[in-house]
């Protein structure tokens, strides 16, 4: 809800929507197929300062969207650069369990940092989309590219959801709080299973509440929405194109010499 908030105050909210998802999908398409190191430092830091100069989120709170996915990357990264080691194989750290030894080589280290900066620098484009262009903007540009009607209408449907599970969430919370349900670890623990049980239930129902809501006023299988007037402006075009032609030269480069 956040993102959401920051998109529709986007300084480029009025400007055509298909323009600024190619200049965040095409790097990202081109960061995740070079595997480069160089291409994704470079990726990572021209999305970050295109999200911070084109909306009104701050460096700090841009940072904090950032450690969310950065902490689920950590672990998954650990998780691969843990290898096993037959017994005399030099490792930077390690321990020794049997004939084998678990630890951490040069290699691994150099293959997990770039498999982290690589994924960092994809959750980077798709910020600058979600930051920068609205849902139903995005949803809009799916429209004219021809997608299925049905993906998008699931689309529309579940980016609905996703704000009645929270509110029910929230809701649920609440009243838990007001009830000192959080007063310590163990009722907090609790809590929070009830919380989970609750939940799905409750969701279920408000979400087939919804749906009935959107049948009665004449749904069909897809949202009917009203044109609305861009402004067109083509340096994201051009900026694209610049963009993926360095992307792709520095790849190429980095591949040939290192």
């Amino acid at each position: 809800m956040i993102i959401d908030s920051y998109a529709y105050s986007s300084k480029i909210k009025n400007q055509v929507p298909k323009n600024k998802i190619f200049f965040g999908t095409i790097p990202l398409f081109i960061v995740i197929g070079a595997n480069s190191f160089s291409a994704s430092m470079i990726i990572l830091i021209i999305m970050s300062i295109m999200s911070l100069k084109c909306t009104n989120i701050t460096f700090k709170k841009y940072l904090k969207l950032l450690s969310l996915p950065t902490g689920f990357l950590i672990i998954g990264v650990l998780t691969i650069i843990i290898t096993k080691h037959d017994y005399g194989i030099p490792v930077l750290f390690g321990i020794t369990i049997k004939d084998s030894v678990y630890g951490v080589d040069k290699a691994s280290i150099i293959y997990g940092s770039n498999l982290m900066l690589r994924a960092l620098a994809a959750v980077s484009c798709m910020y600058f989309m979600s930051l920068t262009t609205p849902m139903n903007d995005v949803l809009f540009t799916l429209k004219k590219l021809k997608i299925s009607a049905v993906i998008i209408s699931l689309m529309e449907l579940i980016y609905r959801y996703i704000f009645v599970l929270l509110e029910e969430a929230g809701k649920i919370k609440t009243a838990q709080a007001s009830r000192l349900g959080y007063i310590n670890l163990k009722t907090s623990i609790k809590s929070i299973g009830t919380l989970l049980a609750m939940l799905f239930l409750r969701t279920y129902i408000r979400c087939d509440n919804v749906y009935a809501a959107l049948e009665s006023r004449g749904y069909d299988g897809e949202f009917k929405t009203i044109y609305k007037e861009y402004e067109n402006d083509y340096k994201w075009i051009i900026a694209t194109i610049v963009l993926s032609v360095i992307l792709v030269v520095i790849s190429i480069l980095e591949r040939r010499f290192y």
